[in-house]
């Protein structure tokens, strides 16, 4: 039996309780008894309150469905906001993990070239193209580190971000299921 059953069965009752208060009440009435008109109203009472707390029923539930079909509408957007961090949250990173090793590898063909330029510089033997060589060697060295320490600085920022996108994620899960949980 559904509870549309329920809430038919119960007018129905309502309404024969109604319709023999009526009729007791009549008879009452033409027979001078006033027990039976008493008897009568009460029963009209009865059926008039039994009819307003059939109509309550009805709106409460009808109430917890809508609060139910919210609760799962915003669990679902819950569960989609995450699933998009997520992503978003793996892009990023991948990204930082792509720039870090190109500058890393930029860094080392600096490196290379600072290396080969301070070969060169050995066999120099004037003082001052030794000195020059050894000056371009230094700054790009100094380049390579400075390329160097921005791919990690770089690839630092775009981790953490994508740990707050995590971050996020995580609590719009657990407002969700806070939601869930407080909702009736």
């Amino acid at each position: 039996m559904t509870a549309n059953d329920d809430i038919a069965g119960e007018a129905r009752a309502g309404l024969a309780k109604n319709l023999v208060g009526k009729a007791k009440e009549a008879v009452g009435a033409v027979l001078g008894r006033n027990d039976l008109v008493a008897e009568g109203r009460l029963n009209q009472a009865e059926a008039q309150e039994r009819k307003e707390a059939a109509t309550q029923q009805a709106l409460a539930e009808a109430e917890f469905a809508d609060g139910e079909q919210a609760l799962a509408t915003i669990a679902a957007d819950a569960d989609t906001q995450e699933a998009v961090v997520r992503a978003h949250a793996a892009r990023v990173a991948e990204e930082a993990d792509r720039e870090a090793a190109a500058r890393v590898a930029v860094a080392q063909e600096h490196a290379a070239a600072d290396e080969a330029l301070a070969k060169v510089g050995a066999d120099i033997h004037a003082g001052a193209d030794l000195r020059r060589v050894q000056a371009e060697a230094t700054r790009g060295q100094l380049e390579a580190e400075r390329l160097e320490a921005a791919g990690e600085s770089d690839y630092a920022a775009r981790a953490a971000e994508a740990e707050r996108s995590e971050d996020a994620a995580a609590r719009a899960r657990e407002a969700a299921e806070r939601l869930d949980r407080e909702t009736p």
